[in-house]
């Protein structure tokens, strides 16, 4: 089915708000009702500019409600500092949803086209998802295609021909497909621009705008409820992709805070200083804590927005790259950047899987009044040894006794939830009983720590990199132990997921994600120095094949033989590339013969009508366009107006089209028209 001129507009134009709407819906970070008020105007007014009919909301009441969505959509920016990049998105969904449900004219049009540009950028702001990147390129076809299509209607529809908007296809195909391939020519040339051009970050001053949902992030201290609360969410927090995966095959901890201080509650980080570490160079940080120098592991992370300072990583740092202008680390070995993280953060560790040799403090000791029936069951589980060791280890299988993991282990109220736990309920999550074995270590002596981060996670076989969920948040122990701070995990182990379809395809949408915002979004200049490197590499080593002589191949030493002359692969490659140029300049030289020809003929024919009206006096200026010349001339033309409008119609559509038929077509109008003109006298004077 072919669509008349108006419908065509009609569906191009609002194709192309729907994709600015669109943008933003896929954000996930404007309301649902703003969408929702978006598509519904877009929606009437598709319905309505198809039908050429029905009920629009007049000029003075969309103005009101205009008034009214921009009052709304500042008030939570001034009044609760909410992000202006989601407020101005809000208020862009209303306007373009107004603007569908009112009466238009052209310069409303114009106007939701504008609202759809800015829409865009606004989910530029907001996301920077893959799925953005399909609707970018969906944008970049249609703009083109609807603002032609726009200055054609406003051109035509100021003329006497305007009713054949309503009755005529005259926009053919090949007009579109000629503006998709420009677009897809300007996109690609734009792509190496992209990967040529030194790339500058900007770093945290983005973070202001940045858009994407913060995470609940690590605060400083930890009470009964808290990590089960994350233990609910399967929100991403993190993906690590690292240099030996083997060494990871066991128990995978991602260290995020390790606190010291325990009220008897709540463990929190006693105040202590924070050292910045050593910065040799611009974003290299070096840590002089001492630990194992082997297993070494180095580990890219891609952290997502978290609302605090906490680095997280695998064992023990030893130094760290990233685009932070400040990173320090305390005596238990938190590493802390200058702010919160509140923007997607890619970084790198160099990290020791082997125990930190740091002497504990007096914190690691230091108990609450507890409820003495604890410390005596704690010595009472490792009455008989003597190396701590032999004694952690006591304690570890205690708790793996007789004791139920469950995220619901029941309010204590105002009961110590950890004597209810120890010796009444014995069912808690990763809190209770990481909280419960630091107590009872420091009940017999050793050093504790409870530390926060995530443990385990998924392998994502398509991206070969860890992917940590929120749903992976979990508390340890660290112990010092044998003069070394050593990681003890006393609760039970949780069954993993099964690998299912659902899985797999979720693994490779994240790793589609994971590679999107790797090599686009954080494109640096580093990038771009390997990817020049890997560019230089792989010609030389086509040149070096190119250049190997074949007869290598066959002599019976292997050497090459001294008169080789010219190699059969370079040859061959030139005889490759000269015989395609040579078909496509010849190809491209028919074309153009081609139309050349046709255009030829369709000039000729316009041209002698304008031959018969310049013997009426009526000249046709140079500056002037066909449509213009018409317009001009037509009070003089009479009863001849209407076929001398419709010749210039068929010119521009036999000319610019190329619709097949129409070069025929004019022909024979202007012979109607020629003859016509030639059988009354010529007018006196023209215009």
């Amino acid at each position: 089915m072919r669509l008349n001129f108006h419908k065509q507009f009609v569906v191009a134009g609002h194709l192309l708000a729907a994709v600015g709407v669109g943008a933003l819906a896929t954000t996930h970070e404007v309301a649902g009702w703003y969408v929702a008020v978006a598509l519904g105007g877009l929606g009437w007014s598709a319905w309505r500019e198809w039908r050429a009919s029905g009920y629009g909301i007049s000029e003075q009441a969309a103005n009101a409600c205009m008034l009214g969505a921009l009052v709304l959509s500042l008030a939570p920016v001034l009044l609760r500092g909410a992000p202006p990049v989601r407020a101005i998105a809000e208020f862009l969904l209303v306007l373009t949803g107004l603007k569908g449900a009112a009466h238009k004219q052209d310069r409303d049009w114009l106007q939701i086209f504008v609202l759809s540009f800015f829409q865009l950028l606004a989910a530029a702001a907001l996301t920077v998802e893959p799925i953005f990147a399909v609707l970018f390129f969906a944008y970049l076809l249609l703009a083109p295609c609807v603002l032609v299509l726009f200055e054609l209607r406003r051109e035509i529809g100021g003329s006497p021909a305007a009713h054949r908007l309503e009755e005529e296809s005259f926009v053919e195909p090949s007009l579109f497909r000629s503006l998709a391939a420009t677009t897809v020519v300007l996109f690609v040339s734009t792509l190496v621009i992209f990967v040529i051009f030194p790339r500058v970050g900007a770093g945290y001053f983005a973070a202001p705008f940045a858009g994407g949902q913060v995470l609940t992030g690590f605060a400083e201290e930890v009470g009964p409820g808290s990590v089960a609360a994350l233990k609910q969410d399967d929100a991403v927090a993190l993906r690590v992709t690292v240099d030996r995966p083997d060494l990871l095959q066991g128990a995978r901890y991602w260290r995020g805070a390790a606190l010291d201080h325990f009220d008897g509650r709540n463990w929190r980080r006693r105040p202590k200083e924070l050292h910045p570490l050593a910065r040799p160079e611009a974003g290299v940080f070096t840590s002089l804590v001492t630990a194992s120098r082997r297993p070494l592991l180095r580990q890219e992370v891609i952290l997502e927005p978290q609302n605090s300072a906490v680095v997280f990583f695998a064992g023990t740092a030893l130094e760290i790259r990233g685009r932070f202008s400040e990173v320090s680390m305390d005596s238990t070995g938190n590493l802390r950047v200058i702010r919160p993280t509140g923007i997607r953060t890619r970084y790198q560790v160099l990290a020791s899987l082997g125990p930190r040799r740091v002497p504990p403090t007096v914190e690691t000791l230091a108990l609450p009044p507890l409820d003495p029936r604890i410390i005596d069951l704690a010595r009472s589980q490792v009455s008989g040894l003597a190396r701590d060791a032999a004694r952690a280890e006591a304690l570890l299988g205690y708790l793996r006794r007789g004791f139920e993991y469950t995220l619901e282990p029941g309010f204590s109220g105002s009961q110590d939830p950890l004597t209810r736990f120890l010796l009444q309920t014995r069912r808690g999550h990763c809190e209770y009983f990481a909280s419960a074995y630091a107590v009872m270590l420091r009940a017999v002596g050793i050093p504790s720590l409870v530390v926060t981060g995530y443990a385990g996670g998924e392998w994502n076989p398509y991206g070969s990199y860890f992917l940590i969920r929120q749903s992976d948040a979990h508390s340890w122990v660290e112990a010092f132990v044998d003069g070394a701070w050593r990681t003890y995990d006393p609760t039970p182990a949780v069954a993993p997921r099964e690998p299912g379809l659902r899985r797999q395809l979720a693994d490779a949408i994240d790793a589609l994600q994971m590679r999107w915002y790797r090599y686009v979004i954080n494109y640096t200049l580093e990038d771009q120095a390997e990817a020049a490197l890997s560019l230089r590499n792989a010609s030389q080593r086509l040149w070096q094949w190119l250049a190997h002589d074949w007869r290598t191949s066959f002599s019976p030493d292997g050497e090459t033989a001294a008169d080789s002359g010219v190699p059969w692969q370079a040859t061959a490659l030139a005889l490759t590339v000269a015989a395609l140029t040579a078909w496509a300049w010849r190809r491209r030289k028919q074309q153009a013969d081609s139309a050349a020809g046709a255009v030829s003929m369709v000039t000729r024919s316009y041209l002698r009508l304008l031959q018969a009206l310049a013997e009426r006096g009526l000249e046709k200026r140079a500056a002037e366009t066909p449509l213009e010349f018409y317009r001009r001339v037509a009070p003089s033309l009479a009863a001849h107006a209407a076929a001398v409008a419709r010749i210039t119609a068929l010119y521009h559509a036999a000319r610019f089209s190329g619709r097949p038929g129409s070069s025929d077509e004019l022909d024979d109008a202007v012979e109607e028209a020629v003859a016509s003109l030639a059988s009354e006298a010529p007018a006196a004077e023209g215009r």
